[in-house]
């Protein structure tokens, strides 16, 4: 469909969460490689911020509903050389442009859909349309890219889909920590307080609930235990009144969501970061807690516990207590927690650097270019 000296990728994506950070490293290392990266999300988010992407971003979907005429005309009017797709649902996208224009497709999935561990309706219809349509998609892309081992396996049992595994990474150039204690001042507590951090969409699959209720049994043993939630979701209210009926008012602060900076300072105020999900697909937010030095709890479910390695403590996922009693064993261990960290940082930047992360993308996308025959000038 093209026949530019430039090789033009098109990269269809969303705004949310991991995917939308995983879209962001993308497009700023991917571009510097003699690749022209052109981004269409689904919808705009709250997430989005313009000015950590190119000019080459557009929105097929207006208010989140109405399709973008414009876009959708720039979209099939594209050359391309290659689609990415970041999910199976916008892959029906890419299965057209397969078949019309003989265009090969990478789909990379991030997440094992599971409807189930979702509460609203419209989320269980949105994943239950991504697992009917996995095995469509998948078995017709010209590579299948996953996030973990754990969702490597989690396609092979469910769809017979074989994949490769490419992490996810991250940029330590970007992280920005600040001292302590004026982290610790900056978002409300004392010095001496030791703050658990939680970062992450407020729904069932990532298991707030058990963490609130952990952090109730805690403190019962320890007075200067406190608790900070970044995030929003669904279970929103439902966390917040589950607070105060806990009495816990003065031990835990929302924060919603917040921009980078204030982020980082979360990160820097932390003495621990938590993560209870449910077969959680990978957690980019375990490679920030690392790279801010922190040890980690995690769940004993999905692929959290191949994330950090041997640089956290896992409990037994949905069991308050078990957490209670983990966090309490860090709170108290201090040479364990300063272990746990440096394993951490060791482990961020020998396992999941973002060179390694793009250059594993690049050598996909040119050894399918290769394999069809395409024609691009490096």
């Amino acid at each position: 469909m093209s026949n530019s000296n430039q090789c033009d990728i098109v990269l269809l994506s969303n705004t949310y969460g991991g995917v939308l950070t995983y879209t962001r490293n993308l497009i700023k290392e991917v571009s510097r490689n003699h690749f022209t990266l052109r981004v269409y999300f689904i919808a705009r988010s709250i997430e989005f911020q313009k000015n950590d992407f190119g000019k080459n971003v557009n929105f097929l979907t207006i208010a989140n509903l109405v399709p973008n005429p414009l876009t959708l005309f720039r979209f099939f009017s594209s050359n391309a050389h290659l689609i990415h797709a970041n999910f199976a649902g916008v892959g029906i996208l890419a299965v057209f442009f397969k078949f019309a224009f003989n265009i090969p497709f990478v789909l990379t999935s991030h997440g094992f859909p599971q409807p189930g561990l979702n509460g609203r309706i419209v989320e269980k219809f949105k994943y239950s349309i991504e697992k009917k349509l996995m095995r469509f998609v998948g078995s017709r892309a010209s590579a299948i890219v996953v996030v973990s081992n754990y969702e490597k396996e989690m396609l092979i049992s469910n769809f017979g889909l074989k994949s490769e595994v490419i992490h996810n990474g991250i940029d330590l150039s970007l992280i920005k920590r600040f001292e302590k204690k004026w982290a610790k001042k900056e978002i409300g507590f004392r010095e001496t307080d030791f703050v658990v951090l939680f970062v992450g969409k407020l729904i069932p699959n990532k298991d707030p609930l058990t963490l609130i209720k952990s952090i109730k049994y805690a403190s019962n043993k320890r007075e200067n235990l406190r608790l900070v939630i970044v995030g929003t979701g669904e279970l929103d209210e439902e966390i917040r009144n589950k607070t105060k009926r806990l009495e816990l008012e003065d031990r835990v602060r929302f924060f919603g969501f917040i921009k980078k900076e204030k982020l980082s300072i979360c990160y820097s105020a932390a003495d621990l970061f938590v993560l209870p999900s449910k077969n959680e697909p990978f957690g980019i937010v375990l490679l920030e807690a690392m790279a801010f030095g922190l040890p980690i709890i995690v769940s004993d479910s999905g692929a959290a516990p191949e994330v950090i390695g041997k640089a956290g403590v896992l409990f037994k996922q949905g069991d308050y207590k078990d957490l209670g009693e983990k966090i309490l064993k860090i709170m108290t261990d201090f040479r364990l927690r300063s272990q746990l960290a440096d394993l951490g940082l060791k482990r961020v930047k020998q396992v999941f650097s973002i060179k390694e992360h793009i250059k594993k993308h690049l050598n996909l996308y040119k050894r399918i270019l290769k394999s069809n025959n395409t024609k691009w000038s490096k």
